[in-house]
């Protein structure tokens, strides 16, 4: 997706962000929480990617920026298992993008877990010490969620998190 490329005028972005890890023995986890608020006003480039009405609005007022999703967190936890095997899974969550003409609209909040689980082989091989196997799945519980749906300041285009999906790898440490 190509976006449009122009600037604003005035534009101010203010936020405060927190997080933590804990690690004790085989567990650990961290998590994370962050709050935005964005502002522009006047877009001074590219003014023919616009609607003049919506140009005009945002020419002389202050508005809320598409990629503004107020409220985000994260998380995650991992367990070593029998030692080689590492058990994990991650969260994010985020309360909505802006949309809409002038970014009045707010979409749905959307949230995603993945999981997954790596084993360890160690090799002592003379070139290889040892393999990493891992399989992932992302978006565990197959959340539909819309993150932009096109019509935002600047957006032309929709966009999804992604479906569930499997992913496997073999790493080889020399």
């Amino acid at each position: 997706v190509i976006l449009n490329n122009f600037n604003y005028d005035r534009a101010y972005v203010y936020g405060a962000e927190m997080s933590s890890t804990y690690k004790r023995g085989p567990f650990s986890a961290y998590g994370n929480f962050s709050y935005v608020q964005t502002e522009a006003k006047d877009i001074d480039s590219e003014q023919n990617e616009f609607p003049n009405n919506e140009l005009s609005y945002l020419t002389t007022n202050y508005f809320q920026l598409d990629h503004q999703g107020k409220l985000t967190g994260s998380g995650g936890v991992s367990y070593i298992l029998l030692k080689n095997t590492l058990l994990h899974s991650d969260f994010l969550y985020g309360n909505g993008l802006r949309a809409g003409f002038a970014n009045f609209n707010k979409l749905p909040a959307y949230w995603n877990v993945d999981a997954g689980i790596e084993y360890v082989w160690p090799l002592h091989d003379r070139y290889i010490q040892q393999l990493r196997i891992r399989f992932d799945c992302v978006n565990l519980f197959n959340q539909t969620a819309e993150i932009r749906n096109g019509t935002g300041v600047g957006i032309a285009a929709a966009a999804y998190q992604p479906c569930r999906s499997y992913y496997g790898g073999i790493t080889a440490v020399f």
